[in-house]
């Protein structure tokens, strides 16, 4: 008796590299023999109806969303910061910090509506 059944159907999907390298990180953390094993397991268990996977699948995409997202605002963080170094003593102040010496600096004086 055979202990594997033997598979005759092929079912084929593209990833992309990011997709690739996460279920490579997965299969090896799970100690899976091959990335095809590891697909298959996930496959059947959710043909079967596992709901904790479908539930894992969709927290795990959430978690990917969110992981790009914080990507993105930390590109954002990184120009802003960027922009506003030359501005730096004011923000500095503006948050709570030490007040920039304004001694030399001219002060705007008040106008007068005739």
């Amino acid at each position: 008796m055979s202990i594997l059944k033997r598979r005759t159907r092929t079912v084929s999907f593209r990833l992309s590299q990011e997709e690739y390298d996460v279920m490579q990180e997965r299969c090896i953390s799970e100690g899976a023999r091959s990335i095809s094993d590891f697909a298959r397991t996930l496959a059947c268990r959710c043909a079967q109806g596992g709901p904790q996977l479908r539930h894992d699948l969709e927290t795990e995409a959430k978690l990917y969303q969110l992981h790009e997202r914080i990507e993105e605002l930390e590109r954002e963080l990184r120009r802003v910061a960027q922009f506003m170094e030359p501005h730096a003593p004011a923000a500095i102040a503006a948050a709570g910090g030490a007040a920039p010496d304004r001694s030399a600096a001219p002060r705007p004086t008040a106008r007068k509506e005739v």
